[in-house]
């Protein structure tokens, strides 16, 4: 039987201060703070919402389809501006570092993704199953 205090070839030691090996984070440092897509898909989602408001009040004050472009170009840029003002894209990347966590950062960039496809500001087309 090998002594427990020797270190063994293959596995390195444990940090100073771990003495039990229950004790020791198997995660790596700085995981909780990684950045995902999280943020970016939440002020695009805020553009997107601006972009409808703005064509429908744009359409609804002026003539219908100047009106309606001219609407949609300025509520995407409120929009995402709103949300980035009011800081929710930071609290959900925020959200989705601690998410990632639970269910892995590959899944959370995932439905990051999906939510980019739906609303058309993917910087790829992809099938959204894949």
């Amino acid at each position: 039987m090998q002594d427990p205090h020797q270190k063994h070839a293959l596995y390195p030691s444990a940090p100073q201060g771990y003495e039990d090996p229950a004790q020791v984070s198997l995660n790596t440092p700085g995981v909780a703070n990684r950045s995902t897509n999280v943020g970016k898909a939440t002020s695009k989602a805020g553009a997107y919402g601006g972009s409808e408001l703005g064509s429908m009040l744009g359409g609804a004050v002026g003539p219908p389809v100047i009106g309606n472009i001219i609407g949609n170009l300025v509520g995407e840029r409120v929009g995402e501006k709103v949300v980035k003002d009011t800081g929710f894209d930071k609290f959900a990347s925020k959200t989705g570092g601690k998410v990632s966590n639970v269910i892995g950062k590959d899944r959370v960039e995932k439905m990051g993704e999906i939510t980019l496809t739906a609303l058309g500001y993917s910087e790829h087309e992809e099938c959204v199953c894949c």
